[in-house]
């Protein structure tokens, strides 16, 4: 089911899009009225099709959704790891990419989606198995004239497929039955109580159906109606095309019946409704008195009906109109080159922050006010929305300020944070803003004082206590000034040089990882040094391998996030844990048209047996990471994450 929950808000914009599509087929049929041939009625209706069943089209400036402003789709859930961790912080991690508060919701719409769904399906395979069963133990009509007449009918419209003729009691009306194999069902008596020229009438109108391929047609309806049951526009939508596909086929039988058989043709479906039920609805069939409310329109269009090509440019140009605005979608902001929206190093999505930080996720919020506040991102400052987003952020966050105490004296924030990583045990701005990455030192006096931001101050407050040798001084409620200034000052304490060369001596691979990221790049204030950067980069290189994989058997997926949801859902390795690891080293690549992963590990033997338990995923290759391709590697864009 998690494919399912993370598709759910596609499947919605999808819908979205297709009730517009409806409103404006139903518009159209009402403006053109007569003036729209019964077949390029029908035919509109496959607008409707297409855009339910194209899970994506081509952006476009003339699409109407460019007017209407509908919400993109949301993007599927991403695990957000950072490739530099910082130290545990006294309150465990913040979590960026963390779940909005309404997943919860989204899980049990899917499930009631899914209930819905299989209740429609549950009900047609039952439906069309009575039907199935009853009709496949009654004998074929022999009558010589009745199969000649249908074969004559058949020959005049050009129709070779075989037609078994059928008198049963499970129908009420003449009803054609399937597709592959055809049989066309007749009512009981019919067949004596009807003249020849009105079995004619009835076999023309049938035999339409087959020549127009709509029990084709109805299937794949029901498939579409079966995803989109939740829309009554889908409902309304699918029921006039129906009706519309019974006009369509009288006037298609017409256009083949002797000149003046309208009145005669016309008089044949009074009888039928005068004597004979309605037909039952279910895709495997297509019935001649599938709607009785819809029989003074047919009968109109009977009345009034002539063989001719008037409308038809009305029709094409109705018909190419509506599909460049229908069937293509909005350009929005997502569309802009990769490079306007996402930052080195990682996938910066500003459709997927929007939808975060409306959800409540703060970290979203954040990153928007940063993106507006200072242009990040390759989005154009902006200081009402920046206003408006950091509004969101301090709402609930609180600066709390502490000091060392008895004979606690730090020298350097790094002192600071190992004593209350010692001693400290709460929880305090978990999944938000907070004490993860907002700690700060400033010197008062000789003195070295410290502070964090947090949702939970009380909670922060009373982990602290349990801490010795510091004592809680403020808790305050943050503005918007003290944010920004907050924002602005130096987080020295998480990252500290002494502290990397001892752990990564001592052969942590993160600390060698965040050494040559200093020195290699000039991060956290270090000078660039090739030497000492190719010294820890052979450290950070020399036991990690590179793990390929691809999907196979009848997983395709589509994105980045949809190869991490499978494998989380079905890996139970903890390889690379505490180290360099699938943790922060996932990439994808496009191989033909497939999607193709891999990941960096310590434990490659590990690793690799653990996704041998994941489902349509096959490790095609394990290698042993150089120093150069891992640069190469740490400088690939990682899009899952």
């Amino acid at each position: 089911m998690q494919t399912l929950f993370s598709h759910l808000p596609s499947l919605l914009r999808i819908s979205g899009r297709a009730s517009v599509v409806i409103l404006l087929v139903l518009a159209a049929r009402w403006l053109c009225g007569r003036r729209l041939q019964p077949r390029w009625r029908c035919a509109l209706w496959l607008l409707v099709l297409l855009r339910l069943a194209l899970p994506w089209t081509i952006p476009s400036p003339a699409s109407v959704f460019n007017v209407l402003k509908m919400p993109a789709s949301a993007p599927e859930a991403r695990a957000e790891a950072s490739p530099t961790p910082v130290p545990d912080a006294p309150v465990g991690k913040s979590e960026r990419g963390a779940v909005p508060a309404s997943s919860a919701a989204t899980h049990w719409l899917a499930w009631l989606w899914a209930a819905g769904a299989l209740c429609l399906v549950g009900c047609t395979v039952v439906n069309n198995h009575r039907i199935l069963r009853r009709v496949i133990r009654q004998r074929p009509l022999l009558d010589g004239p009745t199969l000649n007449l249908l074969e004559d009918c058949k020959s005049l419209m050009g129709v070779t497929t075989p037609v078994t003729l059928i008198e049963t009691e499970t129908i009420a009306s003449p009803t054609l039955f399937g597709f592959v194999r055809p049989r066309l069902l007749l009512p009981v008596g019919l067949a004596a109580r009807f003249t020849r020229e009105e079995l004619r009438h009835v076999f023309l109108h049938e035999l339409a159906h087959i020549k127009r391929h709509d029990i084709v047609v109805g299937w794949v309806m029901l498939g579409l109606q079966t995803v989109h049951w939740f829309n009554p526009l889908v409902w309304l939508g699918f029921h006039c095309l129906r009706a519309d596909r019974e006009l369509a086929c009288d006037a298609l039988a017409l256009s083949y019946a002797r000149p003046g058989d309208n009145e005669a043709y016309g008089l044949t479906i009074v009888k039928l409704l005068e004597g004979f039920g309605q037909s039952v609805w279910t895709p495997s069939l297509a019935g001649i008195l599938e709607n009785k409310q819809q029989i003074k329109e047919r009968i109109s269009m009977i009345a009034k009906f002539h063989k001719s090509e008037r409308g038809l440019a009305l029709a094409l140009s109705l018909l190419t109109g509506l599909a460049l605005v229908t069937l293509t979608d909005a350009q929005t902001p997502s569309q802009k080159p990769v490079g306007a929206q996402a930052s080195k190093g990682g996938d910066w999505n500003l459709d997927q922050k929007l939808q975060m930080a409306q959800g409540g996720n703060q970290w979203a919020a954040y990153e928007l006010w940063d993106a507006y506040y200072r242009g990040h991102h390759g989005v154009d400052t902006d200081s009402a929305k920046a206003d408006k987003w950091l509004g969101e952020v301090i709402k609930d966050v609180w600066v709390v300020r502490f000091e060392p105490v008895d004979n606690f004296a730090p020298k350097n924030p790094g002192e600071f944070l190992q004593r209350i990583h010692e001693h400290y045990s709460g929880h305090s701005g978990k999944n938000n803003i907070g004490a993860a990455s907002f700690f700060r030192t400033t010197q008062q006096g000789d003195k070295l004082v410290g502070s964090f931001l947090s949702s939970s101050p009380d909670e922060l407050k009373a982990g602290l206590a349990q801490v010795p040798g510091i004592k809680v001084t403020t808790v305050e409620r943050i503005t918007p000034e003290t944010f920004i200034a907050y924002d602005q000052s130096q987080q020295e304490s998480l990252w500290n040089l002494e502290e990397k060369v001892k752990l990564a001596e001592a052969g942590n691979q993160w600390a060698a990882y965040d050494l040559w990221d200093a020195y290699h790049r000039g991060h956290h204030g270090m000078d660039t040094d090739s030497a000492k950067a190719g010294k820890w980069l052979a450290k950070v290189a020399e036991n990690t391998w590179v793990v390929k994989f691809e999907p196979v058997d009848d997983f395709a997926p589509k994105n980045a996030g949809e190869f991490l949801a499978r494998i989380h859902e079905h890996s139970s390795s903890s390889s690379g844990k505490n180290n360099i690891g699938a943790a922060s080293f996932f990439r994808t690549t496009k191989q033909g048209d497939k999607l193709v992963g891999s990941f960096l590990s310590n434990y490659p033997n590990e690793l690799k047996a653990s996704l041998a338990h994941v489902p349509g995923v096959k490790v095609t290759s394990v290698e042993r990471m150089s120093a150069g391709d891992f640069i190469k590697y740490d400088e690939s864009q990682q899009e899952s994450l």
